[in-house]
């Protein structure tokens, strides 16, 4: 069986091994909203982690499809090979709230976003490529 990602939840620190297939792929933090760094060691991916026993985190492991640029007031996305229709982009306010969800149809390998739109001149973005019952990848940016 083929894995496009999975989600992991951790109560406690330490040191985590992650499957080969995250060495071509990414994590993301969907807490915090932001990619997290691990190390590769051989064919193994490694994640090291502290958290408060009181704490949750919650990472998505996905390939890395989308190549992000910030060109100014503009997000150049290139999208080589992915499955999904639509690119979702969503505004992140202070406080880390997703605000004013846009939709943009995926009819070529890249789309270019305009900040200076209304309603998206804004400092942080999310960017999601939705499939029908899972994410293909997911990924932010901030200006």
């Amino acid at each position: 069986m083929k894995l496009n990602f999975l989600i992991l939840f951790f109560f406690i620190g330490g040191l985590i091994m992650c499957q080969e297939y995250l060495l071509k792929g990414h994590i993301f933090d969907l807490l915090n909203l932001k990619e997290i760094s691990f190390k590769k060691e051989g064919n193994e991916a490694v994640l090291d982690i502290s958290v408060d026993p009181h704490d949750v985190l919650c990472f998505l492991i996905t390939p890395k499809r989308m190549e992000l640029k910030l060109e100014g007031d503009k997000i150049r996305v290139n999208l080589p090979g992915v499955k999904a229709k639509e690119l979702w982009v969503a505004v992140i306010d202070e406080e880390g709230i997703r605000r004013d969800i846009r939709r943009f149809p995926v009819k070529g390998k890249e789309i270019v976003i305009e900040r200076e739109k209304p309603s998206l001149n804004a400092r942080k973005f999310l960017l999601r490529l939705p499939l029908p019952h899972s994410t293909e990848d997911i990924a932010s940016v901030v200006f």
